[in-house]
């Protein structure tokens, strides 16, 4: 616990459970995806919490707004979504990211492209065309990757990666992940 502003105690953390938080509190809906549509900034964010120990005023909770949009469960290519519903076990991102062994050869050559993480459900959901472009600065690709080539992704020493992506969330799957994750791309071609 932190003390801030008003001498108000805080913690700051990752929510578990950004779906059902960010429609409850009023920045989001729950769409067809496994996480919120954030009508005030758009998806395409990270979500945090504040626990405080004082009183807020509330939001009220947002209706969802999907209807009968499937566009992001039609778009996934490893059909990892379902109708409000993530297969962690199907989902690109997570087998880019969080998953520590090989990529099951089932899923060659169901996907192009991604070596960590995936914003297709992002790309086609209708709410996007509507989102504001960021301007944290953070937030920005790494200009040391902005013009990397296919061959300077296949030539990445584990000394180059640790220098550009030390502070990066590619950090997360690490040199050897990223690197399995690019032979399991290349050998689906």
């Amino acid at each position: 616990m932190h003390t801030g502003c008003s001498g108000t105690r805080l913690r700051g953390f990752r929510a578990g459970d950004g779906k059902s938080m960010g429609s409850q509190g009023g920045i989001g809906l729950d769409r067809q995806k496994h996480e919120p549509d954030f009508q005030r900034v758009r998806v395409f964010l990270f979500l945090g919490e504040i626990i405080l120990d004082m009183e807020l005023e509330y939001d009220m909770p947002v209706k969802n707004l999907c209807g009968t949009c499937t566009r992001c469960i039609d778009a996934c290519p490893t059909k990892a979504l379902k109708p409000y519903t993530l297969d962690s076990r199907k989902c690109i991102a997570c087998l880019t990211i969080e998953h520590r062994s090989d990529i099951p050869a089932a899923f060659k050559n169901q996907w192009t492209g991604w070596i960590f993480g995936c914003d297709i459900s992002e790309e086609v959901c209708p709410w996007n065309k509507k989102a504001k472009l960021h301007s944290e600065k953070d937030f920005q690709p790494l200009s040391e990757i902005s013009l990397f080539t296919k061959s300077n992704w296949e030539n990445l020493t584990s000394e180059v990666f640790e220098k550009i992506f030390r502070k990066s969330p590619l950090k997360r799957t690490g040199f050897e992940g990223v690197k399995r994750n690019m032979e399991f791309l290349k050998s689906s071609d």
